[in-house]
């Protein structure tokens, strides 16, 4: 049976009224849930999941945009105050109508992003997960034969993974929030189906390694083949290049098949100034015994290399200079990062418009949208590990491996397992959604950790597992005295040794008397010193950090689920101090010497022959961990009318006419 043939499926509400849906494959699940808060965590205790729920909810959202759990009115002076707060269990529950058409077809829930969670249908439980990163994927095919059903779902925020306090979850960046959010629906596929696609590029040779994973719930051997085809897009003149046909056999669950696309020397390149795109698309066609199967899947990529090359990056072979921000994840009004593309290509082009070209997600790992938009701009990522822990190879004792937990299911019950084993297996299941887009080009396992002989393993692992990325053990870590990790293809750090920077300013218990602080604006500056000798491209950590004074007029703005009560502090001790008045007049000043800063640590590291880039802390205010207005926009990427992009790109863009004298 093919899957072309278009089915009318319903959906019942929480109301119990059926809502339509035309489609082959999806059933959506986004609207009205039932829903209870578990204060006491009693609810798997005394099953819930065979209860009928009296509250409700709007999914996708957190409980604190659906005003759920405790109406706080604290006033936090290092960051952002939560309106609605909530720690622990909190239960959904919906109910759906199976069409009679997927009978016999797999079927899975996907949610795209949440926390810790465990999910039953019609009170069976169908598994548990707890990626801070993926989308969460759970089997429901032997609890979901048509007909109406009772899907539930517990997310516990208070049941983290040993990541520390990563900005996937710190209250002091987007919130430890509670709830779904992205997609959420169920699948289906026949019983043969295409899992899994990933397509290595290779841009010298203007070619590509598919490899598709072919999965079999048939029960029987199954035969056929895999049609490709492919398109450009995101280009001036979009092209259709040859189709391909590629034979299939599987006879077992789980089927590797692997082979090389060649679209043609006419294929185009993948940069920050060409982001040309590519669609492969796949179409699956298998007979097993007497019935035919269908399946098809389109994955997006981009003609691309990306590497080392001594202590240079090279994209295509030609050299790039990364003009990099941290991304710490600050979202004031939803708590969590956009999960549409519109919202990321308003984010991304901002900063383009800024001369960034290079995006660092500061101990957090962006949606599939944020990806989508950067391949669509050409803007360079780095995604990172959820983890702010460098204990990265297994403990020797129970008490050891007390502070470093991942509540993970095995057999039914809730173990505790090391970070390592976490952290393997959260990076793999990066790399499978998100790594064929050309614009994910490095990754490291967190931010300012420390070194274990488990992190030397957890990079070669992983450069193993995807090549498609640079790798690296963090960023800034070891700071207090750093060294280069061998095996690693970049360094992120803010010094190469405790008397070596790379960047102009420093906390002055960190490093005294940095240029910047110290002596007057110099176009003689550089860091050649620092990174001479340096076997790898070294990378500025987190450059600049130099705060303008608070914009009270962003009080207003704060409409969301995060109140800007910081600020509100810092106005009433100005009040206090009789020069409200005199409030804007500090912006404009601090504003204008952060500016000049800016451009002369930028400018220090361009100057660099050698340096590889820099990323910024940041171009975007960061109003959390001690509340750090450090950005020519506020948090809401909005000009503080401080300076202008088209002034900014003067010494941050792709060229940069530099004098010394």
């Amino acid at each position: 049976m093919l899957l072309g043939s278009v089915l009318a499926l319903f959906i019942l509400g929480a109301d119990g009224h059926p809502a339509r849906a035309d489609t082959t494959t999806t059933i959506p699940l986004a609207g009205a849930w039932k829903f209870r808060l578990d204060a006491g965590d009693v609810g798997v205790k005394e099953k819930w999941f065979t209860q009928t729920f009296d509250d409700s909810v709007t999914l996708p959202g957190t409980t604190d945009e659906n005003h759920k759990g405790i109406k706080k009115d604290e006033q936090c002076i290092d960051r952002l105050s939560r309106v609605w707060y909530w720690k622990g269990p909190a239960w959904y529950q919906r109910e759906v109508v199976i069409p009679e058409a997927w009978k016999g077809k797999r079927i899975t829930l996907f949610i795209e992003r949440t926390k810790h969670t465990r999910v039953w249908v019609d009170g069976k439980y169908c598994g548990g997960e707890d990626t801070l990163s993926a989308p969460q994927l759970f089997n429901v095919t032997k609890a979901m034969t048509p007909g109406e059903h009772t899907i539930t779902v517990v997310v516990d925020n208070a049941k983290l993974p040993p990541v520390g306090p990563a900005h996937a979850v710190d209250e002091r960046t987007q919130s430890n929030w509670n709830g779904i959010v992205g997609k959420i629906e169920l699948r289906a596929t026949a019983p043969v189906w295409l899992d899994d696609v990933q397509v290595y590029a290779n841009a010298a040779k203007k070619q590509a390694t598919v490899r598709a994973v072919v999965r079999n719930l048939a029960g029987k051997a199954a035969a056929g083949r895999i049609t490709v085809a492919c398109e450009s897009y995101n280009v001036a003149k979009p092209a259709t290049f040859k189709t391909q046909a590629v034979d299939v056999k599987a006879a077992e669950k789980e089927n590797v098949v692997e082979f090389t696309y060649q679209p043609g020397d006419d294929v185009p390149l993948w940069d920050e100034f060409q982001p040309a795109m590519l669609r492969l698309s796949l179409k699956l066609e298998t007979k097993v015994g007497g019935e035919t199967w269908g399946d098809e899947r389109s994955v997006h990529f981009g003609m691309r290399d990306f590497k080392r090359d001594g202590n240079r990056l090279t994209v295509n072979g030609r050299s790039v200079f990364l003009r990099g921000r941290t991304d710490s994840a600050n979202f004031p009004l939803t708590g969590y990062p956009p999960m549409d593309k519109a919202g990321w290509l308003r984010i991304l082009s901002i900063t383009k418009a800024w001369g960034i070209n290079h995006c660092r997600f500061h101990s957090w790992c962006p949606p599939e949208a944020a990806f989508e938009a950067a391949d669509e701009l050409g803007v360079y990522f780095q995604a990172e590990l959820p983890n702010k822990r460098d204990a990265f190879d297994a403990p020797d004792s129970k008490e050891a491996a007390i502070h470093d937990i991942d509540w993970l299911e095995v057999e039914g019950t809730w173990k505790q397992k090391p970070l390592d084993e976490y952290a393997k297996r959260e990076g793999e299941l990066i790399f499978r959604p998100f790594g064929n887009h050309p614009s994910f080009v490095m990754f490291t396992l967190g931010n300012e950790l420390g070194r274990s002989p488990g992190m030397f393993e957890m990079v070669a692992h992983f450069k193993k597992t995807d090549p498609r990325h640079l790798h690296s053990e963090g960023s800034g870590n070891e700071h207090w005295d750093p060294s280069y990790a061998e095996g690693d293809d970049f360094w992120v750090t803010s010094k190469t040794s405790k008397t070596l920077p790379v960047r102009g300013s420093f906390f002055t218990m960190d490093f005294p008397n940095p240029h910047i602080e110290t002596f007057p604006p110099s176009t003689m500056v550089d860091f050649s010193k620092s990174i001479e000798g340096i076997p790898a491209p070294v990378v500025g950590h987190e450059t600049g950090q130099f705060q303008v004074y608070p914009d009270f007029r962003d009080i207003p703005m704060f409409t969301g689920v995060l109140k800007a009560r910081n600020y509100e502090i810092f106005r009433e001790r100005l009040k206090a101090a009789g020069m409200i008045d005199q409030a804007h007049d500090f912006v404009r000043a601090s504003g204008a010497l952060s500016a000049i800063c800016y451009r002369e640590d930028i400018e220090a590291a361009l100057r660099t022959p050698a340096m590889a880039g820099i990323q910024l802390l940041d171009i975007q205010d960061f109003p959390g961990q001690g509340t750090a207005l450090v950005g020519m926009l506020n948090v809401f990427m909005e000009s503080k009318g401080v300076i202008e992009p088209e002034a900014w790109r003067q010494f941050c863009c792709e060229t940069v006419p530099l004098l010394r004298m």
